[in-house]
This record gives C-alpha cells, sequence and structure tokens, in this order.
C-alpha cells in the first residue's frame, strides 16, 4: 500500500511493475531518454526557450482544423496517461514517498519547463500551464486507476493523431523533424492554442499564423525543387 494524506492506494490496482507487458515497459522507460534526446537538440539549435519560434514551428504541422480539433484533446490525453503509467513505478529510492517515481521526473520537467518558457508569453500563461500539468499528476496519484486504461486511452490518442495528420493535415508530424515539439511542446502549444478560442492572444495567434503559413510554403517549395 501506498500512504497519501487520508488516503491509502493498493500498488495492485496500478500494477505496471508487475503485470505491464514488456513491450509498453520499454516505451514508458525510453520517454525520458528520448525527451532527453530532444531537448538536447533543441538546445543546441538555440530554440529550446524560443517561444514564437517553437509555436510558429508547431502551428506550421497545425493547420488543418479537423487535426487540430483532434489534437486538442489527444495531446493533453497522452501526456496524462504517461503519468497514470509511470505512477506504477517504484520510488526512485528507498525511504522516499511512493509519488516520487519515474512520473514525478516527467511532471517536473514538463512543470519547469512551462513556467519558465510559458512566461516569455506571460507571468500568468506560464504557471497556468505549470498548474496544469502538477494538477494531471497529482489526479493519476490520488485517484489511480488501471494500467490497461492508461494504456489503452495512451494508444488511441496517438493512433487518432497519425490519422489527422494523413487524413486531413495531409503532412507528416512534427515529431518527424523536433523531437522535443512532439514530446514537450505540443501540450504548450495546446494550451496556447486553448487560450486563444476563449479570446486571449489574439493578435499575436494572428502573427504566429502568418509566419506559420510562410514557413510550410517554403518546405512546400522545398519539397518541389528536391524533386
Amino acid at each position: 500500500l501506498l500512504i497519501y494524506p487520508g488516503r491509502m492506494v493498493d500498488l495492485d490496482l496500478i500494477g505496471f511493475e508487475n503485470d505491464t507487458p514488456t513491450g509498453l515497459k520499454v516505451y514508458m522507460y525510453l520517454l525520458m531518454p528520448i525527451m532527453a534526446v530532444g531537448i538536447l537538440q533543441s538546445f543546441l539549435r538555440g530554440e529550446l526557450f524560443d517561444f514564437k519560434g517553437q509555436i510558429q514551428f508547431y502551428m506550421s504541422y497545425h493547420m488543418e482544423p479537423v487535426n487540430v480539433m483532434i489534437h486538442t484533446p489527444c495531446i493533453p490525453l497522452i501526456l496524462w496517461t504517461g503519468f497514470g503509467l509511470l505512477s506504477g513505478t517504484t520510488p526512485l529510492a528507498p525511504g522516499l514517498p511512493g509519488f516520487v517515481d519515474y512520473s514525478f521526473i516527467l511532471a517536473s520537467i514538463y512543470a519547469g519547463y512551462y513556467a519558465v518558457m510559458g512566461s516569455k508569453l506571460s507571468p500568468f500563461f506560464g504557471l497556468s500551464a505549470a498548474f496544469w500539468v502538477i494538477l494531471g499528476f497529482a489526479s493519476v496519484h490520488l485517484y489511480p486507476l488501471r494500467w490497461q486504461i492508461y494504456a489503452y486511452l495512451h494508444a488511441i490518442a496517438w493512433v487518432l493523431q497519425f490519422y489527422g495528420h494523413g487524413v486531413h493535415e495531409k503532412q507528416a508530424p512534427a515529431l518527424l523533424q523536433n523531437l522535443s515539439q512532439a514530446f514537450l511542446m505540443a501540450p504548450l502549444f495546446v494550451y496556447f492554442e486553448v487560450m486563444t478560442f476563449f479570446g486571449q492572444y489574439q493578435s499575436l495567434h494572428q502573427e504566429f499564423m502568418t509566419n506559420a503559413k510562410a514557413a510550410r510554403a517554403a518546405r512546400a517549395r522545398s519539397r518541389g525543387k528536391s524533386d
């Protein structure tokens, strides 16, 4: 049992370490190294904390309305179910609280990055983005589900995103160009889109969209020349 304030959680309910198929374990445990490669890639390019450049790049791969609608729930769902799957891992060291596991590392990376990166737009945006990450992390520890539920939702969300790119966007996803975009920046992009939907940052969104369209057109011209 893991004991939280006023609550006991049966680890058998989660069952990640003992019950999860090896392939899924490998995928989840490789998630952090993959993110590390993406972060290093962006750092070497000087893009890691370039909010405008990162948003515009990601936006240039997500313009078709149906694909954007698919990504809006699916990207946060992938992150949340990732927390859920990793919440079944053992604590990082003996004697640490049960929640200080691999999901804690993942949530710390996302929350810290969003607090800094998002604050380039506004302090409220950065801190509120970090808050939603922390809330998602806390929810899977306080109200855990069976790992199978997290796994199925995780897989469905990925399949739907590839469907959106292949059928509606008709363009390969950004993850093939930039790993940090796919695994680190994507939820922040969705949060920015949601905020603009509710009337925030409208002029900035229009500027980003104009630049993203230009970048997309330049890629299309480049592909045409290479063909």
